[in-house]
């Protein structure tokens, strides 16, 4: 009985949310007359968002980057913000990588710092790619371009996609 029951109530969850997306995706197209854009997943409003860089919960406001940025209190209803990264010389692309809150001032660059890891790539794949490093000391509003990149070359010419993250200290009290 339990089993019926439980079949019953998660495929009437699914019939409800089905129709809830259709009727919102009329609504969506209707108001952005596309007809395609995602309802639940982000999407910028022009241009290619490639990789998401960074998912990263600051102050209990989401942020995404793709080297735009966009925010959300909800993870459904998203507000994009002019591009976050500022002070480099023009002459590089950035390409995929991560964004890494510095709760505890690990890094030196300020308690709560934001931190952009990415692959700075320059065009006609004929120089190294190299992972370079940004620093928000705004909440992410804006990333200022590290003055002594690259923080890590290995002189390839493929070298891509740096993944930061946070870790707790150890049982001894260690940071890893």
């Amino acid at each position: 009985m339990k089993v019926e029951v439980y079949k019953i109530v998660c495929t009437m969850l699914v019939i409800t949310a089905a129709l809830t997306n259709v009727r919102a995706q009329d609504s969506l197209a209707y108001i952005t007359g596309q007809k395609y854009r995602p309802l639940y997943h982000f999407s910028p409003k022009k241009g290619w968002i490639g990789d998401p860089d960074g998912l990263v919960v600051h102050k209990g406001l989401y942020h995404l980057y793709w080297w735009g940025h966009a925010t959300s209190t909800d993870l459904v209803h998203w507000k994009e913000l002019p591009k976050p990264m500022k002070g480099d010389d023009g002459t590089f692309s950035y390409f995929s990588g991560s964004v890494a809150v510095d709760k505890h001032n690990t890094s030196g660059f300020g308690k709560n710092s934001m931190l952009a890891i990415y692959t700075r790539h320059f065009a006609g794949d004929s120089l190294p790619e190299t992972q370079a490093l940004s620093i928000s000391n705004d909440d992410g509003l804006t990333f200022n371009y590290y003055k002594n990149n690259p923080v890590l070359d290995i002189n390839k010419i493929f070298f891509r996609d740096p993944r930061c993250f946070g870790m707790r200290p150890t049982a001894c009290g260690k940071w890893l």
